[in-house]
């Protein structure tokens, strides 16, 4: 390739001379909280990161937090001179402990590289100084004393053999130079310089420079276009495609080369700060920066933004290289009071000084001392600047080496103070007082002045036709004609302070002012009031102009405006401090052929027509971290609800001033909510149990979004107050504490049930025994009657059988009278006794029967005492006492089973219930017994818990005669 070898010897004396402008760099390690001013190695990730390299160690910069990494591949302390990365995202690193590390989806490794690299460089810190990825799988390591390769593929590891006659070798792989190990050897009178490509050589041999008695290990290479460059100490060598090389000499020791991706070169000094090439074939419009300070690394992010590592002060910012900052040259760091640019030239005029600037280049003019030291206004006419302000004219040469006063009068000889100046359609010259405009017929003495006066104070005027004009005022915008000096025209809508007025190419009006920016066509009564920007808040508009493109410019109190028109449409875009301005109060502002200047609080800069100062480069978006957990993949997760507010934390690759917003979209079923916070997280609130997809993007500092959404899906599981097993156990709960609540009150009811019932049962006990009582007595009453009968009748034989009779029956009814309740068989035998002694009374007038049913053990079947004895009597007594002569009288009693009672029949056919009754009412003998009996066996149902036994009485009738009386008693089998 290297078919011949020319050396070309070319310095550039930079200290010679300086350009006035300067890249706006400021100092972002305080802001991003380093730990150490010393930085080295600086990177951009594939995800947008940045990656800062300092003596304290290995920062990574998302944009919102930084981050030292640490873990397996901890770097505290250890910094990295040389990054590169892979096809696959893999970001490798070389440190200063002589490791290297890698750092892959989020986590960062020290990998096994790093053993046998030792053992091959034969020392444990071997500084890697440099990484190269010239080709896929191959991976260069760049130290003081060896070059390894390192087949990543194949993972093997070798030395790149060395030159043994040269002091420094470069490997050309893939139009990329790698630097090869030097050996160090001390004051050589000749440096030897080979470069090698497999193909062919080249070898170059290049003059020790004075004084010089070492060479430094670290080569450094670049490559722009079809130029190959490789550095030693302070000189750089330029690799032609022809085999020649060029040498160039800095002021310092070189520590780093960089093109960016707009192919600008930059070149890092030890103590000599950065130069900057935007075109290198323009090598004299050179940018220096930094100055003094030893620039160890330079970056351009994916936003177009500069990074510079330095050795003493850390990391310095530049939003924009574009825009160049003239406001470290005297008289051009404050607001200027006149930019315009005038003859083809731009001027600006700050007090007592007159700025000449060109894009590379600013000339300084002071005025004589005893010259006003406020101007408003410049124009150039017949071969001279005129300067006009408050007070009188001042006239200077072309180059402004001299100037002097020149007073003017009107036609009457009043003496006159121009204020502004304006060219009319052909070139004339008119200029303004604070009230009136006039024309300049002769520059010397001979000026027209207007003959009324203006609404308001005169800011600015503009021709638009022969001797026609608008005028800005403090009280709105006029129109007038010199040929008319008896009125002029208010234009409709404005009536407030104006400050400037331009016709543009397309011969509309536009009027800067208080109440925003105005825009008419002249003669028209529709006027367009520009006071509502997106991005703006009521701007006050201090100037416009137009640039040779069409493109409309005003500065306000906001921000710089740019107004361009597409498609029959008017677009806006805003600029400023976070775009590279030095203030986002835009005083002034001019522009020439290729460039627009700007006039701030702060002072004076440019940027170029062309170019965009705004930060189009749509950010980039990732998911970095999400609440209690570390990585949230695209699978989602799930949230219980006691963390229902999930807070995401997103990397965006943004980096300027502005604010980093993020704007999502937050989707739950079938609705959507849309929100943009500011920062870099994502706070939910309160969120619903549910399914939820949330859309993210992000927004610079410009409003642009991400091409990419980040798109996420989480659950909130529903509070367990919400679960169906909580709406399980709540029933279960509630049904179980129904239960209990009714068994309790049953249990209530029951227990006031049985205490009302004992008492009921003690009650009728009582009344049992009273009743007992009275039944007792009733039946001994009746038999001693029967007894007292018998010894009236003088029947001693008789009275004394029935007296023996008696007893015994006394004696059984005594100790049945202490029971409750006796045998059926106990009842039939008292009755059989009794009813014997009712006979033996009756003269044997009745017969007794009785009948019980094969079913019933009368041994067994328990009854209350007395039950039946008293019917039985009630049918004696009243039944066959009644009985005519010749009767004989019949009493049966039949007891059987009937469904769960015992059935007990009493029947007699003596005269019936009402024969009986008309005795009875004659008679003294009352039927207590029945009612008794009656009222005792409902006692004892009450007691036993039954329902009422039944008695049914029923009269027998023979011939429609009374016949008998029958009673039936039911009672339950089981009452005992």
């Amino acid at each position: 390739m290297f078919t011949r070898s020319v050396l070309i010897l070319f310095t550039l004396f930079l200290s010679a001379s300086l350009p006035a402008q300067k890249m706006l760099f400021r100092n972002i390690s305080a802001e991003l909280e380093l730990p150490s001013m010393e930085t080295y190695g600086l990177w951009q990730d594939r995800e947008g990161a940045i990656w800062i390299s300092t003596e304290a160690g290995i920062f990574r910069y998302n944009g919102a937090t930084l981050q030292m990494m640490t873990g397996k591949g901890s770097t505290e302390r250890e910094a990295a001179y040389g990054f590169a990365e892979t096809e696959d995202g893999t970001l490798w690193m070389g440190t200063s402990k002589n490791r290297i590390l890698c750092y892959y989806k989020g986590r960062l490794y020290d990998t096994p590289y790093t053993r046998y690299y030792r053992q091959i460089t034969g020392a444990e810190y071997s500084a890697v100084y440099w990484l190269s990825y010239p080709q896929k799988c191959m991976l260069y390591i760049h130290s003081a004393f060896r070059t390894i390769e390192i087949d990543l593929c194949r993972h093997i590891m070798k030395i790149v053999p060395s030159c043994r006659d040269c002091h420094y070798m470069f490997l050309k792989k893939n139009g990329i130079l790698l630097p090869v190990d030097h050996p160090y050897r001390p004051g050589p009178e000749n440096v030897s310089i080979y470069v090698a490509d497999g193909q062919d050589t080249l070898q170059v041999s290049d003059p020790r420079e004075k004084g010089l008695n070492y060479l430094n290990y670290r080569a450094l290479t670049g490559r722009l276009g079809d130029l190959l460059f490789f550095s030693y100490n302070n000189k750089l060598i330029q690799l032609n495609p022809d085999g020649s090389h060029v040498v160039y000499r800095y002021p310092g020791r070189i520590l780093y080369l960089y093109t960016d991706p707009d192919q600008g070169f930059w070149v890092g000094l030890l103590n000599g700060g950065v130069y900057y090439y935007p075109d290198w074939n323009r090598r004299e419009e050179y940018l220096h920066a930094l100055e003094g300070y030893s620039v160890s690394a330079v970056l351009q992010d994916r936003e177009n933004s500069i990074w510079c590592n330095t050795l003493e002060k850390g990391t310095f910012f530049c939003h924009n290289k574009n825009i160049l900052d003239y406001s470290t040259i005297e008289g051009l760091d404050k607001k200027a009071d006149v930019l315009t640019f005038e003859n083809g030239r731009l001027l600006m005029l700050s007090g007592g000084l007159v700025a000449d600037v060109s894009p590379h280049k600013v000339q300084l003019h002071h005025l004589p001392g005893t010259m006003p030291l406020r101007y408003s206004d410049i124009a150039y006419h017949e071969g001279e600047w005129l300067l006009g302000g408050t007070q009188e004219l001042v006239k200077a040469d072309r180059e402004f080496r001299t100037f002097r006063y020149s007073s003017l009068a009107d036609s009457s000889g009043q003496k006159i103070n121009p204020e502004h100046f304006v060219r009319g359609l052909n070139g004339e010259l008119y200029f303004g007082t604070l009230w009136a405009v006039s024309k300049c017929v002769n520059p010397v003495s001979n000026y027209w002045d207007m003959k009324h006066l203006l609404p308001g104070r005169l800011k600015r005027e503009v021709v638009v036709g022969r001797d026609s004009f608008y005028t800005a005022t403090s009280d709105g915008i006029c129109f007038f004609s010199l040929d008319d000096t008896t009125k002029f025209h208010k234009v409709r809508g404005t009536h407030s302070l104006t400050h400037a007025i331009i016709r543009d190419q397309r011969r509309l009006v536009w009027a800067a002012g208080s109440a925003g920016l105005f825009v008419f066509r002249p003669g028209s009564d529709t006027t367009l009031l520009i006071d509502r920007v997106p991005g703006m808040h009521a701007p006050y508009f201090y100037t416009v102009t137009e640039d040779r493109y069409g493109q409309v410019w005003a500065g306000t109190d906001q921000g710089l405006l740019k107004i361009s028109r597409q498609s029959g449409r008017y677009t806006y875009r805003i600029y400023k401090e976070h775009n590279g301005l030095l203030s986002s109060y835009i005083y002034l502002v001019a522009a020439d052929s290729n460039n627009l200047y700007v006039s701030t609080a702060e002072g004076l800069c440019s940027f170029p027509l062309l170019s965009e100062p705004g930060n189009t480069v749509p950010p980039v978006v990732q998911l970095s971290a999400w609440q209690d957990r570390a990585v949230l993949t695209q699978a989602g997760a799930t949230f219980p609800y006691s963390r229902n507010a999930p807070e995401f934390e997103f990397d965006v690759s943004a980096f300027k001033n502005g604010a980093v917003q993020l704007r999502y979209a937050l989707t739950h079923g079938g609705s959507t909510w849309y929100k943009t916070v500011p920062g870099n997280r994502v706070s939910l609130q309160n969120l619903e149990p549910g399914t939820y997809r949330l859309e993210v993007v992000a927004l610079n500092s410009d409003g642009v979004a991400s091409i990419l959404p980040v798109r996420l899906q989480f659950h909130i599981e529903a509070p367990f107050w919400m679960t169906w097993w909580f709406y399980l156990v709540c029933i279960f709960l509630f049904a179980l504490s129904m239960f209990l609540g009714i068994r309790r009150y049953g249990a209530m009811i029951r227990e006031r049930e049985r205490k009302k019932a004992e008492i009921d049962r003690m009650l009728a006990e009582s009344q049992l025994s009273a009743l007992q009582a009275q039944m007792n007595p009733h039946f001994i009453f009746n038999a001693i009657n029967s007894i007292q009968n018998y010894i009236l009748r003088k029947k001693e034989d008789d009275a004394y059988n029935y007296l023996a009779k008696f007893g015994r029956l006394i004696r059984m009814v005594l100790q049945q009278s202490r029971e409750k309740k006796i045998t059926l068989d106990q009842e039939l035998e008292t009755l059989a006794l009794y009813v014997e002694l009712e006979q033996l009374r009756f003269r044997n007038r009745f017969q007794y029967r009785v009948e019980i049913g094969p079913d019933i053990d009368t041994f067994d079947i328990e009854i209350p005492v007395m039950l039946i004895q008293p019917y039985i009597e009630n049918a004696i007594w009243h039944g066959f006492m009644q009985l005519e002569e010749g009767h004989t009288g019949i009493l049966k009693l039949e007891i059987f089973r009937r469904e769960g009672f015992l059935h007990i029949t009493i029947e007699d056919n003596g005269a019936g219930r009402e024969k009986a009754a008309a005795a009875r009412a004659t008679g003294k003998h009352k039927p207590a017994g029945t009612l008794i009996t009656g009222q005792w066996l409902q006692l004892i149902c009450r007691i036993r818990g039954f329902e009422s036994t039944q008695t049914l009485i029923t009269d027998l009738y023979t011939d429609g005669k009374a016949a008998g009386t029958r009673v039936e008693i039911y009672i339950p089998e089981n009452l005992f």
